[in-house]
């Protein structure tokens, strides 16, 4: 596909709030046109709904009055974004979109719809009226399945492996991931084995070249990623990410990065009221605020606030700089993510600055919240929660939840007294083959803290380890107390167990 012929998609791109025609869209548009199989890794923010609405675009015939392109979408908002492009892509070639189920046409009559092209939305409903027969399938030319991470952690992937069994062997078909993980890849290699993968830094090509992230990755100065759902909440992680770099590197200048000149005049404005020294030229000390047209390279600290167009803008910007940072809203900290992993960059989260609580139950519930987030995927739960971010913000959305939760643990008034204690398990590395018995275990507890029986749950004996329920306001105790210590012969080691 040439440049001229993509040139449309790229001022539209620009209309949508892209820098320009985004990297999904400029490295995979001579896949779609050609109807190969895709399987890639992005997330929002990418520009892959662009992809999608190409790829629809190409394949529907308007003539027609049959289905000829599913869009499967984890959530509404998902499938509402992805339909939206698709109607400002195709729109004008004749090509009709409709979000599933549909609704009926404004002035017309209930069941008076207008013929769908193409048909995005959940794939279990989807699924059903396939069945039902209310969606036929047999002039289908074009098969996407959105998210296929977030489809594993909502139930929903079994509905769309059925879809992708019914397509015929023409249909073109696009499986996308934010997380290209394990379970991504076996339904990749059970599903689309042929399919052009993209990007090679995730996808090694067939020639086994070494990927770039994998050379930079063990030695690579870590990126650090800020994300919040209003533009305050991002300005003040910029000012504490920029504050941490400067500290560490101690440069004398730092670049800050935008996409644009509006927005790199509200980025100077507040830096500059958060008390930074803003340099006006190059040369000169402070931060220096600059858009994607400058040619500057990076000093010692660099920032991108807000998403880069992709892998080639995000190393010309903070590749040289030896403290890096990007600021991004919520919704786009997954696609950041994949870049930086492209990049081989370790990444690290910025630190949310949160006041100190003394109260022990306070830091309980804390660690229950810290140790789930390390422990388990959050993918599915953001994509969820995005639409509340956006629209009351991330603090308060946390807040709403905890409190839901606090509730939910809370004992009920009237059934009487109830266990003040929340529980933390962990781990013991001593376990049947060595002899232990919950007795030997309880004694260790009580022998080498201050852990009273009441604050000891229920210990169950595996064949190499322990998992003992532990009061959360002793468990920092107890593990120390028995780490180093002996049991049966064995030397202990104790932790807080990460299994989910």
């Amino acid at each position: 596909m040439s440049d001229q012929n993509l040139e449309p998609l790229a001022e539209l791109a620009r209309s949508l709030g892209h820098a320009g025609l985004p990297e999904t869209v400029e490295a995979l548009a001579v896949a779609v046109e050609r109807g190969h199989h895709i399987a890639l890794a992005a997330a929002e923010g990418s520009g892959v709904e662009l992809l999608y609405a190409l790829a629809a675009t190409l394949r529907c015939d308007p003539e027609s009055d049959e289905v000829q392109a599913l869009i499967l979408a984890a959530t509404p908002e998902s499938a509402l974004r992805c339909a939206g492009a698709v109607a400002a892509v195709a729109g004008r070639t004749g090509v009709q979109v409709s979000c599933w189920p549909p609704e009926p046409s404004w002035g017309g009559a209930a069941d008076e719809r207008p013929v769908a092209h193409v048909v995005a939305g959940s794939p279990d409903p989807i699924l059903a009226d396939v069945r039902s027969g209310g969606v036929g399938l047999s002039e289908l030319r074009l098969l996407v399945v959105d998210r296929v991470d977030a489809m594993e952690r909502l139930g929903s992937w079994p509905a769309c492996a059925a879809l992708l069994d019914t397509a015929g062997s023409e249909t073109q078909k696009i499986l996308c991931s934010a997380s290209p993980d394990r379970v991504f890849l076996e339904h990749v290699e059970s599903k689309l084995p042929r399919a052009r993968r993209w990007p090679p830094e995730i996808f090694p090509g067939p020639g086994g070249e070494e990927e770039q992230g994998r050379r930079e990755s063990a030695t690579a100065a870590p990126l650090w990623i800020g994300a919040g759902a209003g533009e305050m909440t991002r300005l003040r992680a910029l000012a504490d990410g920029l504050r941490r770099l400067i500290a560490e590197a101690d440069p004398e200048t730092a670049v800050v990065w935008c996409d644009g000149g509006p927005t790199a005049l509200r980025v100077r404005s507040a830096l500059a009221a958060l008390g930074f020294q803003m340099a006006e030229g190059p040369d000169d000390p402070g931060v220096r605020v600059v858009w994607e047209e400058a040619a500057e390279g990076a000093p010692g600290a660099a920032a991108f606030y807000g998403l880069p167009s992709g892998l080639p803008a995000l190393l010309q910007r903070l590749r040289p700089a030896a403290g890096r940072l990007a600021v991004v809203p919520t919704r786009h900290r997954s696609q950041m993510e994949l870049l930086a992993r492209r990049a081989g960059w370790p990444v690290r989260d910025l630190p949310t600055r949160i006041p100190a609580f003394a109260a022990d139950e306070i830091a309980a519930f804390r660690d229950r919240v810290r140790d789930r987030a390390e422990t388990a995927g959050t993918a599915a739960e953001l994509l969820l929660l995005e639409p509340l971010m956006e629209e009351i913000g991330g603090p308060r959305v946390a807040a709403a939840l905890a409190g839901l939760l606090r509730e939910e643990a809370r004992p009920d008034e009237t059934a009487g007294p109830a266990p003040l204690a929340s529980w933390t398990r962990i781990y013991v590395n001593v376990g049947r083959q060595d002899g232990a018995g919950p007795a030997d275990l309880l004694g260790a507890i009580t022998g080498e803290s201050s852990a009273v029986g009441g604050q000891v749950g229920k210990i169950e004996i595996r064949t190499r380890y322990s998992l003992i329920e532990i009061d959360s306001l002793m468990a920092n105790e107890v593990i120390q107390g028995l780490t180093g210590t002996k049991i049966k012969g064995r030397m202990v080691t104790a932790r807080v167990d990460r299994a989910p």
